[in-house]
């Protein structure tokens, strides 16, 4: 059991590990916390006193007894707690909120299509020209161009193991990590399918 004022970092380290909590709130987020870990059935939330003096004291120390006494025995928090933590761990973090806020600024990240016609080589370069940007000199049109934090790498049918060797590469040479991969088949307009894969990959922070 984690004690707590409930603050959003405090809040958010616990229910990532999975553990449940008594909020004992006081300004700002706290208070919201404190009911939200309620509502989630993830702990209890103790309201401190704001006045009442030494009686108040009294009421208060004996709630939060009882509400860690609860905390600790009854298993349906600690589930609460373990559930939320699963929740978490496959939500995708800060990449996957960067992705969010990208796509509804319509700025989603760059897809790189892997083609048979062009080599490993070529589509290294241009994804790591994409996430480490691009000099006014260097750039074919004179035009700078800005890095950015998240880009995609697709490959249809036999271009798979391409795609994903593009992006262990970028990986291997500490351009980027791999932020999720997903697999599927598509279909191709003629009545067959193609496998077919997308690799998220996210810029390192240097």
């Amino acid at each position: 059991v984690f004690l707590t004022h409930g603050g959003q970092n405090s809040f958010m380290e616990s229910m990532s590990v999975g553990t449940p909590v008594v909020v004992c709130p006081g300004f700002a987020d706290q208070p919201a916390n404190g009911a939200k870990a309620q509502a989630m059935g993830v702990g209890l939330c103790i309201g401190r006193p704001t006045e009442g003096g030494e009686e108040a004291a009294v009421v208060y120390t004996a709630a939060f007894r009882q509400a860690l006494r609860r905390v600790l025995d009854e298993e349906s928090f600690a589930i609460a707690a373990r559930t939320t933590s699963r929740s978490l761990s496959g939500a995708g973090g800060v990449d996957e909120a960067v992705k969010i806020l990208l796509d509804a600024a319509g700025l989603g990240p760059a897809n790189i299509k892997v083609t048979s016609k062009r080599s490993l080589g070529f589509h290294i370069r241009t994804a790591r020209q994409f996430l480490e940007g691009i000099k006014s000199s260097e750039s074919k049109d004179g035009q700078a161009k800005e890095a950015l934090p998240l880009i995609c790498i697709s490959g249809l049918g036999g271009t798979v193991p391409a795609a994903a060797a593009v992006a262990a590469a970028l990986e291997r040479e500490g351009v980027a990590r791999t932020v999720k991969v997903r697999t599927q088949y598509v279909g191709l307009g003629s009545g067959s399918r193609a496998p077919q894969i997308v690799v998220e990959v996210a810029r390192k922070c240097t």
